[in-house]
């Protein structure tokens, strides 16, 4: 199909790099004085131009003849995929037009090459020009003869030994153009100083433009297809008219309320806008477009076409996003392939515009409109850009052949193959083909046909009677690819070669080190990776012919495993039809040689299952056992789950290594044989020996150690010491010795542990995991402390030790209420209007105060609330200890306790237990009111006074007395017994002295309780420092801290963070960090959330996930998604799924709609309702 989107992806597979090395100024004087000269250049694009296609050893050349040149000329590439063998010749200087210098200082020895089904042999010098692969100069038409050219009908007639010989020049031609500017020879130049040659370079124009007509191209046909071409010869035509209404017209059908597109146009430069009417004009004379009055548009792009010639596309990306996809069924190519067995006659068809020999849908036009900047128009016939076009065409192709389809025609979208057995047979076939074409009125380009032809390429593949070989030009692409430099040019090589990896031996073992630079960051280029390149493209450019499946006789199976990897071929007659091999993962290598053969064999039935299904093969395998595979007791978990993969009739037969030859090499490479394998019955041929292997065997030569070791060997009995050595490889019990080379060790360290095999496991499990294949002293302790300084397990892993830091009490309070704690108690039902309970507490006689609140509460109403009742009752505490609550970290707080001389004191970042005692507090009145009105909640508020009543009067154990009695001096009346009070001066004194003692006895007992607490809290913990400088990793702890609660899947974030700087040791257990300017976490931290950084490796722990000064917390609600009415005491309650501001939809909660509204009064909620139900 002319100008498909199939043929615009098969541009990047055939590109040539048009560099040419410049060679410096040379002295002419030691170098051969040769005349030559190239066509020139005017008239190039007609047929005087002696242009032809030929093979190479198979590989597909652009030959030219010039009678102008003295010598013969081959491109470098052809040499180097052919493997020709060069010899150095006389240097000869080449001179292009603009002064740069070529030197030709080799040639290859007679070289034999194909034109037109006609062997030729010739002389070649090695030269990089550009354009051609084979240039016959005057040296190789003395050979043959005189040349006789006929330049109407476009032929050259030679002598070809004893037999005349009729050459048809190649009907497309090429329109050539200068890489240097025009071709000028100066005067200047010294008379047969050099060599003047002009490098071209060539695009394809439109076969329409050349001279040659139908006749002409007809004569190059078999005769006996001849007639059946010349009968259809209307095939061969330009249609005249549009296609014909067919039911598989080209339909748009678009999603449900879908709106018509309209893209406003690109913008075009002034010398873009002639060509653009140009194209419109001929699309409209052409009837393909039609003017449009449609409300859809889409906007249009120009792209420069191979003839530097201009196409004008459709940009319809927006209407196929609203398109229904189209799933047609694309056929695989190796199942096309399949069909070929037998053929020795192929006939390629190539359709002129096949894209625009379908017509749209007649309602669907209106979508293909589009605007230009002389009007609107839509398409009448498929134009290319629609997503389901490539779906369309197979369809169309698909109903017409249906009947002949695997039979004697393939189709793969819009390339059509007529394949037979027999010349006459093919004469049938393609009047069949071309009489379908013609009912169907569809046109081919006979230019672009291949016509009964025993060699023709098919889908990336040259195909002939002998098997499937992989594309010359393919292939030379691959051989000239430059050294990827980046991880999408290194995909773009692998893309491309893994195309073909079914002709290459070993195709998985040798691109390993390129396939493990895809992962991530792990891109960087080495010397394993350019020799895995190097050897890639060699496999390449050397890959055989591979046989065609014949489904009537019985596939072989060979198999082979080795250490490192696993081989198959699948045979037919002894003839492979395709290779297969893989490299073992790290867990497969420690399977067994008797589960890597299984695996092999399971895998190798897996991957040709369709070959293989329905008719009796055969399994050959090197490894005995299998034989008796299908009579073995199933025991291990490895034979369950292969049996049940092993699906069909076989026989497994038992075949030598030494016979195994090709399934052994794909599993294996050379070097790896054992001592003993010339004897051995399971022999081998050769293995595939890994990069790592060769590296540590030459880590050896330096190593004082291994060679002790190797010493040792030699000079004592090998059962006193269990070593055993074998092709370098020094074993202790089986293991392979390491030395000292410390890249060696940290290389297998990051294997074991911190690879995706290791996963970060413990000192334990990854020294067992090692221990198994390697050996050197004091491993143990060399994984000890290279754990110990991973930096990905130091910040995800928690410790499994005693909290740090002894118990800090705080100092004791002199007199009463003068240090004082506060905290709230929230999440209460709503009672009167009250759903918080604010607790404030004397930090010396534990006295406290219970005042309920109202929510949403403020730091003004709280600074109320606190002056109205402790202010009044108690006066001015000298400092406030709490918890890091907004209300207590606001500014309003802040600056109002320093109006009134207040000091605060707040707990450190993630340390709750500063405030420790007012959270004792808060349980205790919880678990009180929670018995009291468990069955009627809602009167919590009643209850408070009785609850600050009974925690006043409770005994306390750190004070040995009441709270009550600390503070007033005299226990609280609990029973009225109706005793008359006695009061006199004396007894007044009496009650001032036992205060006094009381305050006394209060604070002893407070210290020995500090002290008491102090040291059973500190049996539970440890002690840990550090000084100023020091780097630490900080945790956090989301569910305590209000600014980071909002983190997403916490199981799997790191459990610190940082590291971040000590700047200050402000206490014994508190310190100060350098945390960053935008950190709402503050900075003076308590030792038990702080971990010292080990090791110096760069940082892998994120940044601390906190919202800055630019992103303050907001809690209140941002949108509600649904709502809902629930029963609650036999009464309807509506609620409301609320999502709050800086939260996903995920983590909406339903809430109460009556609380909600309460409890935000100045936010409209109606405004927030996304919910359309």
């Amino acid at each position: 199909m002319e100008g498909s989107d199939f043929d615009e992806a098969e541009q990047i597979m055939g590109s040539e790099d048009d560099n040419y090395t410049q060679l410096p100024e040379l002295e002419t004087a030691s170098y051969e004085q040769v005349d030559i000269s190239m066509c020139s250049p005017q008239g190039l694009s007609g047929s005087q131009t002696l242009k032809f296609k030929g093979f190479v050893h198979q590989i597909s050349v652009l030959v030219l003849i010039d009678s102008g040149s003295t010598h013969s000329f081959i491109h470098p590439s052809i040499v180097h995929i052919n493997n020709i063998p060069t010899v150095p010749s006389l240097p000869m200087i080449v001179t292009t037009s603009s002064g740069s210098k070529l030197l030709s200082d080799l040639k290859c020895q007679p070289l034999t090459f194909e034109l037109q089904s006609h062997q030729f042999k010739g002389e070649f010098r090695i030269l990089e020009v550009q354009g051609y692969d084979l240039i016959l100069g005057m040296d190789w038409v003395a050979q043959v003869g005189p040349l006789v050219i006929d330049c109407v009908k476009g032929t050259v007639q030679l002598k070809h030994g004893q037999q005349d010989i009729v050459l048809q020049v190649q009907s497309e031609v090429a329109e050539v153009k200068l890489c240097h500017g025009e071709v000028c020879l100066s005067s200047e130049q010294k008379k047969g100083s050099d060599v003047i040659f002009a490098q071209l370079f060539e695009t394809y124009v439109d076969a329409d433009q050349l001279t040659s007509n139908f006749s002409d191209q007809l004569a190059t046909l078999h005769p006996k297809l001849q007639a059946v071409v010349s009968n259809y010869s209307s095939v061969f035509t330009d249609p005249s008219s549009l296609p014909p209404i067919r039911s598989t017209d080209h339909q748009i059908p678009l999603k449900s309320e879908t709106i018509p597109v309209n893209i406003r146009p690109y913008r075009f430069s002034h010398f873009q806008k002639p060509e653009i009417e140009k194209i419109v004009e001929e699309l409209l004379s052409s009837g393909y477009i039609r003017a449009s009055t449609s409300p859809f548009a889409s906007p249009i792009l120009l792209v420069k076409k191979k003839d530097q010639t201009w196409r004008l596309c459709v940009d319809y990306r927006k209407l196929n996003d609203l398109t229904i996809k189209n799933k047609f069924p694309i056929p695989i190519i190796d199942d096309l392939l399949d069909e070929l067995h037998g053929a020795q006659f192929f006939s390629k068809i190539d359709f002129k515009s096949g894209y625009h020999q379908i017509r749209m849908f007649d309602k669907d036009i209106h979508k293909t409109a589009f605007r230009t900047h002389t009007g609107h128009y839509e398409f009448t016939v498929m134009p290319f850009g629609l997503t389901n076009a490539p779906a369309t065409f197979p369809a169309l192709m698909n109903s017409i052949f249906q009947p002949h389809l695997r039979k004697f025609i393939l189709v793969y979208f819009d390339d059509i193959l007529v394949y037979s057995k027999t010349l006459e047979d093919h004469a049938q076939h393609l009047s069949v083909t071309l009489q379908l074409l013609k009912e169907n009125q569809l046109f081919a380009k006979l230019s672009k046909c291949a016509l009964g032809t025993e060699k023709v390429e098919y889908l990336g593949h040259i195909i002939t009677a002998e098997g499937v070989s992989t594309d010359p030009c393919k292939v030379q692409a691959m051989t000239t690819w430059p050294v990827p430099k980046t991880i999408k040019q290194l995909r773009g090589f692998l893309g491309l070669t893994g195309y073909y990896r079914k002709f290459v031996r070993n195709y998985g073992m040798i691109s390993k080190p390129l396939t493990d630079l895809l992962k991530k960051d792990a891109f960087k280029w080495t010397a394993d990776a350019q020799q895995a390149f190097q050897t890639l493209k060699s496999a390449m450019a050397t890959a055989p012919v591979l046989a065609l499946p014949n489904f009537h006789k019985p596939f072989v199976l060979e198999t082979d495993a080795s250490q490192v990897g696993i081989g198959a071929v699948l045979m037919q007659e002894r003839r492979p039809l395709a290779y297969f091999s893989n490299g073992l993962s790290p867990k497969n290598q420690g399977l067994s040689t008797y589960e890597k053969e299984l695996l092999a064999l399971v895998s190798a039935v897996t991957k040709w299952k369709h070959y293989l299904m329905g008719d009796t093969f055969v399994i050959r395998t090197d490894h005995i056992s299998l034989k008796h595979l299908l009579e073995q007791r199933v025991n291990t978990a490895m034979q369950h789950k292969s049996l049940s993969k092993l699906l069909g009739y076989y026989t497994i037969e038992y075949k030598k290594g030494a016979s195994n030859v090709v399934a052994d090499a794909l599993s294996r490479r050379e070097g790896y044989l054992t001592a003993d394998s010339s004897s051995s019955e399971l022999c081998v041929v050769s293995e595939i020996t890994p990069q790592w292997v060769s590296e540590l065997v030459s880590s050896y030569e330096n190593d004082a150690w291994i060679q002790g070791l190797k010493q040792k060997l030699q000079e004592e009995d090998v059962t006193t010491h269990h070593l055993s050595e074998h092709q370098g490889l020094l074993r202790y019990k089986g293991r392979l010795c390491v030395g000292n080379a410390h890249q060696w060790r940290d290389k297998l360290f990051h294997e074991f542990h911190s690879s995706n095999l290791g996963g970060h496991s413990g000192a334990l499990v990854t020294y067992k995991r090692m221990k198994t294949l390697f050996y050197w002293p004091s491993m143990r302790e060399f994984i000890m402390e290279h754990i110990r300084t991973c930096e990905v397990c130091q910040v995800t892993k928690p410790e499994h030790v005693p909290p740090a830091g002894f118990l800090q009490p705080l100092p004791i309070p002199q007199e009463a209420w003068n240090s004082i704690g506060m905290d709230f108690i929230t999440g209460l039902p709503k009672s009167e209007g009250r759903e918080v309970l604010l607790v404030v507490v004397d930090r010396l006689t534990k006295y406290a105060h219970f005042l309920p609140l109202p929510h949403p509460y403020t730091v003004a109403s709280v600074a109320q609330v606190f002056l109205d009742n402790i202010y009044k009752l108690r006066g001015l505490p000298v400092s406030i200890v709490s918890d890091r609550d907004p209300i207590f970290t606001s500014q309003f707080w802040k600056e109002l306790m320093h109006k009134l001389g207040v000091q605060l004191n707040m707990s450190t970042s993630y340390h709750p237990q500063t405030d420790g005692q007012v959270e004792r507090v808060n349980q205790r009145v919880e678990a009180y009111l929670r018995s009291m009105v468990f069955q009627q909640q809602k009167k919590w508020v009643k209850w408070v006074p009785l609850a600050e009543y009974w925690y006043n009067t409770n005994f306390h154990s750190s004070l040995q007395t009441t709270p009550f009695k600390a503070l007033y001096g005299y226990d609280p009346p609990m029973l009225a017994l109706g005793s008359a009070p006695r009061s006199s001066v004396e007894s007044i004194n009496d009650m001032l002295r036992v205060r006094q003692q009381m305050l006394f006895n209060l604070k002893s007992q407070l210290v020995k309780a500090q002290e008491r607490m102090k040291k059973f809290a500190d049996l539970k913990r440890c002690e840990r420092t550090f000084n100023k400088g020091d780097w630490v990793y900080l945790k956090l702890q989301p569910y305590r801290q209000l600014s980071v609660s909002g983190i997403q899947h916490s199981k799997l974030n790191p459990k610190y963070f940082g590291p971040y700087e000590i700047i200050e040791k402000v206490g014994q257990v508190v310190y100060k960090l350098n945390l960053p300017p935008s950190s709402s976490v503050h900075n003076v931290v308590h030792v038990s959330q702080l971990k010292a950084r080990v090791g110096s490796d760069q940082a892998v722990a994120p940044t601390l996930p906190l919202m800055g000064p630019t992103q303050p917390i907001v809690t209140e609600p941002a949108a509600i998604l649904a709502r809902r009415v629930v029963k609650r005491h036999n009464a309807p309650m509506p609620q409301i799924l609320v999502q709050r501001n800086n939260q996903p939809p995920e983590e909406a909660t339903w809430e109460d709609y009556y609380s909600i509204k309460r409890r935000f009064p100045n936010t409209i909620l109606e405004d927030k309702d996304v919910f359309k139900g």
